[in-house]
């Protein structure tokens, strides 16, 4: 027995999932992408979340004595608000890098430059999400700066976290 395009579009057609209309057809596309949609939309979110503790593990571990060069954690719970997350991300970055200089500063210590605080990263990330709202093919190098100073936060979590113990 030979299958053709048309013998097979009549066999989908007798199974009743496959037996629509058009505009049922239509409206199952549109349905589904929205679905994607939101998905994605919450895959997104949960990611920025885990994201953001990660940051703010790193300020709850750069206890520093200064009351003004703490990082306020409104600056980096404020990066899950669509384009002001720009902002945010930029202002904490910009603070985290302070508090993390002043941190090494008063407890005096010799950092490793494997387990070192770099913000570089963390600009590069942002850089490219920018550029990566006007050119889409950009945000996949912002995706991977992304990964590069999630992981560097983590580490100097860990190497600061086993240095105190």
């Amino acid at each position: 027995m030979k299958i053709t395009k048309g013998s097979l579009l009549s066999i989908l057609a007798s199974i009743p999932a496959f037996a629509m209309s058009d505009e049922e057809a239509a409206a199952a596309g549109v349905m589904t992408a929205v679905g994607m949609g939101l998905l994605f939309l919450l895959i997104y979110i949960a990611i920025v979340i885990f994201f953001v503790k990660a940051q703010n593990r790193l300020i709850d571990t750069l206890e520093v004595e200064n009351e003004y060069i703490k990082t306020g954690k409104v600056w980096t719970w404020t990066q899950l608000i669509p384009l002001w997350s720009y902002v945010a991300t930029g202002v904490s970055i910009a603070k985290i890098t302070n508090q993390f200089d002043t941190y090494v500063q008063e407890k005096n210590i010799q950092v490793n430059p494997s387990n070192q605080y770099k913000p570089v990263w963390g600009w590069l990330f942002l850089g490219f999400s920018v550029a990566g709202a006007v050119i889409p093919l950009v945000g996949f190098v912002a995706l991977a700066f992304f990964i590069i100073y999630w992981v560097n936060i983590n580490s100097v979590v860990k190497a600061i976290k086993y240095s105190n113990n």
